[in-house]
């Protein structure tokens, strides 16, 4: 049973802000960004505990979906349940089947990265891509050829 001292710690770690926007989690993170939280003496993945929280419980053998593609975030509104089947081809829509982009829009990425708070996530809401494909223009694994 989720108690009122668990939800309040859990939504201190969280930067709460509209309803459209990304909560990003300000806890703990694993290596590859996702937030984790303790409940109950176990690690249990941030956007997982939200969901549980707005939803109740997670079906066994089903995920909880980022419709934002942002790990951090554990705004509800942006989480979904589904399989992973539905989150491989959701990854694959968002990255390749996106917008197509221009040189042009390659350079603004890489200006605006870091820059008043923007981050993978919110440049890749601007141009409809995945996060991880700005992750690559950023780095120069896609448009290297770019300046």
């Amino acid at each position: 049973m989720i108690t009122e001292k668990d939800k309040s710690r859990f939504w201190k770690r969280v930067n709460i802000k509209s309803n459209e926007e990304c909560w990003e989690w300000t806890g703990s993170k694993t290596i590859d960004g996702y937030g984790w939280f303790y409940y109950n003496h176990i690690q249990i993945l941030s956007h997982r505990f939200s969901c549980i929280l707005a939803f109740g419980s997670i079906p066994e053998g089903l995920i909880v979906l980022h419709n934002c593609d942002n790990k951090s975030c554990v705004n509800p509104n942006h989480l979904s349940i589904g399989t992973y089947r539905q989150n491989s081809k959701d990854c694959h829509t968002r990255t390749y089947v996106g917008r197509r982009l221009s040189i042009s829009d390659v350079i603004t990425i890489r200006n605006l990265y870091g820059q008043d708070e923007h981050n993978y996530a919110s440049i890749a809401k601007i141009y409809s891509v995945a996060p991880s494909y700005i992750k690559m223009i950023v780095d120069r694994r896609a448009w290297a050829w770019v300046d």
